[in-house]
């Protein structure tokens, strides 16, 4: 069950980040005198990054056992 899980919380996350993306672009013009930039990579990385964590700490955990 953990592979089907695993494979199912990717595509969320993907899905996430694409929905961001997507955003960024639709509000870009409007947010221009804020320059958001920095702040929506800042919010793609923790995603990205607490996803890729949380795997290579089951896969440690794994391993380990």
């Amino acid at each position: 069950g953990y592979l089907y899980v695993t494979i199912i919380y990717n595509i969320s996350v993907s899905l996430s980040l694409y929905a961001l993306f997507l955003f960024y672009f639709s509000t870009s013009e409007l947010l221009r005198p804020y320059s958001p930039m920095l702040k929506f990579f800042m919010i793609k990385s923790v995603i990205f990054l607490s996803f890729w964590q949380g795997m290579s700490l089951n896969l440690l955990t794994t391993a380990a056992t």
